[in-house]
């Protein structure tokens, strides 16, 4: 398969590894020896060296000014609009692996699931609420 290339993001793609081999390169001096150690240094660096500093897409502020400069309150989604944005879709012709529904052997319907657990999907269909199945 050939590669895409997308040109509108490369910019940011380079920029971030930019900033990340600008850490590595502060964070070689030490040696850290574990994970644990990489991760505090990684921490100190974004609040010191990244943070702080003023950055043009944020016209000459620095992130964190920026951040408590806005006074609009923070809005947070709701949990279980959170949890269906990571479900997946996919249109499926039935068969007999999930108890479906004998009317429904040969249709097609969408299907709605976490990745993570098969066990049990959410079908949906014209004309139909979307109900819940389980493996056979």
């Amino acid at each position: 398969m050939p590669v895409r290339y997308s040109p509108e993001s490369t910019g940011k793609v380079e920029r971030f590894n930019r900033t990340v081999d600008s850490f590595l390169a502060a964070a070689a001096l030490e040696k850290p020896t574990t994970l644990a150690r990489l991760n505090e240094l990684w921490q100190v660096w974004l609040s010191t060296c990244y943070q702080s500093q003023p950055h043009s897409a944020l016209n000459g502020q620095s992130p964190e000014a920026t951040f408590w400069g806005d006074r609009q309150e923070l809005r947070f989604v709701a949990p279980e609009v959170l949890a269906r944005a990571f479900l997946h879709y996919e249109t499926r012709k039935v068969d007999q692996k999930y108890e479906v529904g004998l009317n429904f052997i040969g249709c097609t319907v969408d299907v709605c699931y976490d990745p993570r657990d098969i066990s049990e999907l959410t079908i949906e269909y014209p004309g139909h609420e979307p109900w819940s199945v389980r493996k056979l």
